[in-house]
Parts: structure tokens; sequence; C-alpha cells
């Protein structure tokens, strides 16, 4: 995640409000600058609190690390995303937010704190977008040496896809890459699978690239 995370200057963030893509019927004088200011005052609070992050070492980052307008459910109105860290005690810890607009105000619909600490602690964070949805990305690897025998190391390579769905963000599809070792006779094997609908199934390594391209 650390080498994945990019700062961009707070005069960029205020550039990105010209992105602004308004519903049918909606006066533009009206909605833009009052979008504007909500997640301006958002962006400018954390500024205020934490800074803006310059450090490329997660054990010292504090203050805005990246922020962008997304328009995750393609309603026409972008929600503003936002990764920062608080630093001190948390030092190497980082936050996500998702604010949206709603109703002629601002609401945060999303928070989460990830730690540089535990068995995902390499998780990155990506954003991807379609023609019909933006998502939030997460990419992790951990190792165990715990498996069903004789295999007995184990390593998992995990790829999820959350998007707002009712001013939530859930996780829509997934995939998951298992990496098994009988290191008594050395011996390997590789599963793979995918998620969707709630479903996950068993699928083929070219069916598993292809769900990730």
């Amino acid at each position: 995640m650390g080498k994945r995370i990019s700062t961009i200057s707070f005069l960029s963030f205020l550039i990105l409000f010209n992105m602004v893509f308004l519903p049918r019927g909606v006066s533009a004088a009206y909605v833009q600058p009052a979008l504007a200011t909500a997640y301006y005052q958002i962006v400018n609070n954390i500024i205020k609190m934490y800074g803006i992050n310059t450090q490329g070492d997660f054990s010292e980052s504090k203050g805005l690390a990246f922020s962008d307008l997304i328009d995750f459910d393609k309603d026409g109105i972008p929600e503003l995303y936002l990764i920062y860290f608080k630093g001190g005690e948390s030092s190497g810890d980082y936050t996500q937010e998702i604010w949206s607009y709603k109703n002629n105000k601002v609401i945060k619909v999303f928070s989460d704190q990830h730690g540089q600490y535990g068995a995902t602690s390499d998780r990155a964070v990506s954003i991807l977008n379609t023609t019909k949805k933006s998502y939030v990305g997460y990419s992790s690897h951990y190792s165990t040496g715990t498996g069903t025998l004789p295999y007995d190391n184990v390593s998992y390579t995990t790829d999820s896809f959350l998007t707002l769905v009712n001013n939530k963000l859930i996780e829509v599809a997934s995939a998951e890459y298992i990496w098994e070792e009988d290191s008594i006779n050395r011996k390997t094997r590789e599963s793979y699978y995918v998620k969707e609908n709630n479903t996950k199934r068993k699928v083929t390594q070219i069916a598993y690239k292809q769900f990730l391209v």
C-alpha cells in the first residue's frame, strides 16, 4: 500500500471541482458551489488537523495523502474519496473516507482505518473506473504455516472490489489465489477462486487472470 498512495497538493484538489457532473434539471450555479464548498471544508479540516503527507515511510506518515472526486454510483454527483494519516500513536495506520452529497448536505458514507501490522498489512488500495461503476480495489497477500495436511505452507493472494450501493460501500466481487506446499515431499498445488453475486466458484488460472484484467 505504501508504494501506491500518492500525495497531491491541495491546489490539485481544488482544480478537481471543475470535474463535477450534474444530474438533469439541476442548476449548476446552485449545486456546484454548494458541493464544492462542502467538500472543501472536509479537506480543509483534515489538513488543519494533520497537514499534508510528504513522507514515503509509513512509520513517519502524517497528513492528507490522497484525495479525488469519484462518481462511484454514476448518479452524476461525485463522491469525495480521501486517504490520510493521523500520525502519533496511529503512525503508519491510514484512514480512508468517502463523503457523498445528497439532499443538499454532505454525509460520510464510508470510513476505514487500516494498520501496518497484522496478516494483511500489505493491503494495496486502487481506484478502478468502468462505464457503469467505479470501485475501490483491495489487493493483499499473506502466508501461513498452517494448512490442510500434507500441505504445511500456504499463501493467499486476494483481490476485492467494492462500490457504493445505496450509500454503502459493499464488496461486489473478489478473486483468490491459493498456493500450497508440502515441504516434506516438495509438492505444490495452486487453486483459483472467483466470487460474484455472493457465489464463490473454483476457476481455471486463465479465467482467474481474465477476471482481474
